[in-house]
């Protein structure tokens, strides 16, 4: 029985009239289920609730309503009735299997960086444990029961994946991309998978195998690691080569930080060209031209800032070399525009004794 058609025989038809009673009373337990309702042995839960795979199994977590014990519990349940309980410290997670083996996270103290995880059987029987000193922020089961994966959150910031037919971590592996809120295994080609993700929900991130290896990754994370190899790769001796290569990374931004990170590095490279040209060639000009293109991208940032006036600067200091006084004038004063319109300091006492010479 799948999860839509237990919750429609706690609380009636879609038409309003009631298949079952709205409350579900387990035989000789103590509780009453009414999801996301539980009344056990007196006291009140609103839980969250989640399926096995199977629909067969049903496990509920949460804590109590009384105001001068704050219990947490959790509740495995099948056809509606009680089949075990457990008092947890803080529960903040839990799944379960096809097996009816349920995964539970212990938020433990809020004061430090801790979690713990802990495994049942379907009986009840504690089968693993394992500690943490990060918070958890995810965690899951296997549909077969047989692997349990547990995501930290920073500074740790890694997913963990235990064995618990041997009782054992398989593995720990630190999360590309920061947090991950959301966790699922699949069976793909042969072999057991775990899909990260941001957040519960959302689409994942990667996948990675029982062997840690990376064995899927979105086209956006594609995207971002071929960005970064090209920015890492752009440190070269090889100007020109840099050059294109920053080119390919611009293409491939398509985020403004992104974006300004790359423009800032295609400008430095095209200043260091320029220093290396010919001066008034026009190898020269060009170079100085697109670093200043590239610098006025990134602003209203310091460093386009500078870029800007130190190209500025240099083409005021040829035009006056050329005695060609109304363009250094022009060139200068953009540096003062500049430093007006963002109110940093951008001009030299140099620049300013040019501008009232020139003025």
């Amino acid at each position: 029985m799948g999860l839509f058609d237990f919750l429609t025989g706690l609380l009636g038809s879609e038409d309003g009239s009631s298949t079952r009673n709205s409350s579900v009373q387990s035989r000789g337990s103590g509780i009453e289920v009414n999801l996301p309702n539980i009344e056990y042995q007196g006291d009140s839960f609103f839980s969250e609730f989640s399926e096995s795979e199977s629909g067969e199994w049903v496990v509920a977590y949460g804590k109590s309503l009384n105001a001068d014990e704050r219990v947490h519990r959790v509740f495995l349940l099948k056809d509606g009735e009680l089949v075990f309980t457990e008092r947890l410290e803080r529960i903040e997670d839990a799944s379960v299997s096809d097996e009816g083996s349920v995964l539970v996270v212990d938020g433990e103290s809020r004061d430090d960086l801790s979690g713990r995880v802990y495994v049942f059987d379907r009986s009840g029987e504690q089968v693993f444990t394992e500690g943490f000193e990060a918070n958890v922020g995810a965690s899951t089961i296997s549909s077969d029961g047989s692997y349990a994966a547990v995501a930290t959150l920073n500074p740790d910031c890694s997913t963990y994946i235990f064995d618990l037919d041997k009782c054992r971590q398989l593995l720990k592996h630190e999360n590309k991309e920061g947090n991950k809120m959301g966790l699922e295994f699949k069976d793909e080609e042969g072999e057991k998978r775990i899909y990260l993700s941001q957040n519960p929900g959302s689409d994942p991130v990667y996948a990675i195998n029982l062997e840690g290896e990376v064995v899927w990754q979105s086209e956006e994370l594609q995207r971002k690691e071929k960005l970064q190899e090209l920015m890492d790769s752009s440190d070269s001796e090889d100007l020109e080569e840099a050059v294109e290569r920053l080119e390919e990374a611009y293409e491939l931004a398509d985020d403004e930080n992104d974006q300004k990170n790359v423009a800032q590095k295609l400008a430095d490279t095209h200043w260091n060209l320029a220093k290396e040209a010919e001066k008034d060639s026009d190898e020269w000009w060009q170079h100085l031209n697109q670093a200043k293109t590239y610098y006025t991208e990134v602003l209203p940032w310091y460093d386009g800032k500078q870029g800007v006036a130190k190209v500025s600067r240099k083409q005021g200091k040829y035009y006056l070399k050329q005695d060609k006084e109304e363009s250094a004038l022009e060139m200068f004063q953009s540096i003062a525009d500049l430093e007006d319109e963002y109110d940093v300091q951008l001009l030299t006492d140099a620049d300013k004794r040019k501008i009232d010479d020139l003025s």
